[in-house]
């Protein structure tokens, strides 16, 4: 059940006494619960006092998206402090149909196509539990490397893992992105798009726990490649707004070279090998 501190903080809030609390799925970084309030409202809250901004990003996240043009859900931000955050709770539909899967890749198209300047943001946030540097570049394959793929094995080096890869091996890579990855402008992206940071409402599809940015658009559906959850109706819906360029399956394990050392570096294991293994897939 949640601390003193914290109830009291959310009837101060709503100015409504809690009726209940229920704990729900919530990811393996925070506590998560389903609260009810005596006036009937229902709301979704995070707690977590380990992280100073978490939650004060993860709002901003959000916001962006909600501001964003697309059809997609995203649930509004009712409080946040730093170790509380109280969401819009949505009711999840537990029979998906085609139809709301093919919603879902049309919704992440329209999010795609709002653009930018430069790949970046205007601040750092985080992917999972740890931190996500968003500083702005003009090349794709610069940011990619120095933004995303650099501080993640620096990271993992530090625990003693991968120490084989040189500054020479990330050079080749950088090349790689560069040679490789179309030429698009930099789209605004989930960021940690796999299925448990989406689900089906009655409203249309929802997609929730950002770790937005704006960098390539083939990042957000790589990452639909790599644990499951995505159809073959979420590809159809989201080529019929916008196709998907040719070879992209070549680069599919290059994008999901970042979330496997993120993997890596969180969870260790087998995560290590496959990180390695990614790498010497694109640098000969």
């Amino acid at each position: 059940m949640i601390k003193s501190a914290i109830q009291d903080v959310i009837e101060g809030e709503f100015n409504a006494e809690i009726t209940s609390v229920h704990p729900v799925h919530g990811g393996d970084i925070n506590d998560a619960y389903r609260v009810t309030l005596q006036n009937s409202s229902v709301y979704f809250i995070k707690v977590n006092d380990r992280f100073d901004n978490m939650f004060e990003v993860e709002a901003k996240g959000l916001q962006i998206l909600r501001d964003a043009s697309h059809s997609l859900i995203i649930p509004g931000v009712k409080f946040h402090n730093h170790e509380l955050l109280i969401l819009e709770f949505l009711e999840e539909h537990k029979s998906p149909s085609f139809e709301d899967s093919y919603n879902l890749g049309i919704g992440l198209a329209e999010l795609h196509a709002n653009t930018f300047t430069s790949f970046g943001l205007d601040h750092s946030n985080y992917i999972g539990s740890l931190h996500q540097q968003n500083n702005h570049h003009s090349s794709w394959a610069d940011f990619y490397i120095s933004e995303r793929i650099e501080p993640q094995l620096r990271l993992v080096q530090k625990k003693g893992n991968l120490e084989s890869i040189s500054p020479a091996h990330l050079q080749k890579l950088h090349k790689c992105v560069d040679a490789i990855c179309p030429r698009e402008p930099p789209a605004l992206l989930h960021g940690d798009l796999w299925s448990g940071n989406y689900f089906f409402t009655q409203q249309g599809p929802a997609i929730f726990d950002p770790a937005i940015y704006y960098g390539h658009r083939e990042v957000d559906l790589a990452m639909t490649k790599l644990f499951g959850g995505f159809d073959s109706s979420f590809y159809e819906g989201y080529t019929s707004k916008s196709p998907i360029q040719p070879n992209f399956s070549d680069r599919i394990n290059l994008y999901n070279l970042y979330p496997m050392l993120v993997h890596a570096n969180i969870f260790g294991g087998h995560y290590v090998e496959r990180a390695k293994q990614i790498i010497f897939e694109y640098v000969r």
